[in-house]
């Protein structure tokens, strides 16, 4: 619930860490959510790692078994993470043929 007080505040008023909310949802928002949570500790996962099924899905789809560091480079992980990738990908074939 919006507080009459809110209207005074300003970017700069907001903890250092949340400063660059405003810029990313908008000001109502960034007021909403921190009204919402109301002190609460709120862990963001990196979206990388909580995503990982649907990004490794297209991994295996690019995969030509020389191109790892490029794949590595697009997804923002490491060459080790796209060979385990693939490999249980080769590893599930091998299984079905």
């Amino acid at each position: 619930m919006k507080k009459p007080w809110y209207s005074r505040i300003e970017q700069d008023d907001l903890p250092e860490k949340m400063r660059d909310w405003p810029d990313l949802i908008g000001w109502d928002k960034t007021l909403a959510l921190l009204d919402y949570m109301q002190g609460q500790d709120c862990y963001f996962p990196v979206i990388h790692h909580y995503f990982k099924p649907v990004w490794a899905s297209e991994v295996r789809d690019k995969w030509k078994k020389h191109n790892v560091k490029e794949l590595a480079r697009e997804y923002g992980c490491t060459e080790r993470e796209i060979r385990n990738i693939t490999n249980d990908h080769e590893d599930q074939l091998d299984l079905f043929e």
